[in-house]
């Protein structure tokens, strides 16, 4: 099982030695791999910490997350598709959900995508163009997702799944 942690903050508030702990708790949901992403979602204001661990299940390779592409748009993903998308021998779900959530632009094409997917799921993705965060998880919660809002607290919104 893969691990997801999705943290917003004011880059002047940085909790590092918080931020720390919580991604070395995550890397044992995931002994395959590590990766991180910080994005400023606003120049001189709030940033996003992407954070994921991989536990590979599906393809050759290994994939690592957050995975990103050249646009600077990036998933997270915690999760099987085991219908809905044509995922060929041996590649990676990841970057054939990647691939279909950036083929196009729109709300309603982004809504499809997600509405697509067959399986046990929870993602985050963030739509670099439209700088938008986007999550969720399959109909059954059978990938957790959770989420918390303190906009007292230094960091103000968790995901996590």
């Amino acid at each position: 099982m893969c691990g997801i942690l999705v943290l917003l903050f004011y880059s002047q508030d940085v909790p590092f030695e918080w931020i720390d702990k919580l991604y070395h708790s995550l890397c044992r949901r995931g002994p395959d791999g590590a990766g991180e992403k910080v994005i400023a979602v606003k120049e001189g204001g709030y940033v996003l910490k992407l954070i994921a661990t991989l536990l590979r299940m599906r393809g050759y390779v290994p994939v690592l997350q957050p995975t990103c592409d050249i646009d600077g748009n990036a998933l997270l993903f915690n999760g099987e598709i085991f219908s809905g998308y044509s995922i060929p021998e041996g590649e990676n779900d990841t970057l054939v959900l990647l691939s279909a959530l950036t083929s196009r632009k729109g709300t309603e094409f982004l809504l499809k995508c997600i509405a697509d997917i067959r399986g046990p799921w929870a993602l985050v993705f963030w739509n670099q163009r439209s700088r938008e965060l986007w999550f969720g998880r399959d109909i059954f919660g059978r990938r957790s997702l959770l989420i918390g809002h303190n906009p007292s607290c230094s960091v103000p919104i968790v995901v996590s799944s």
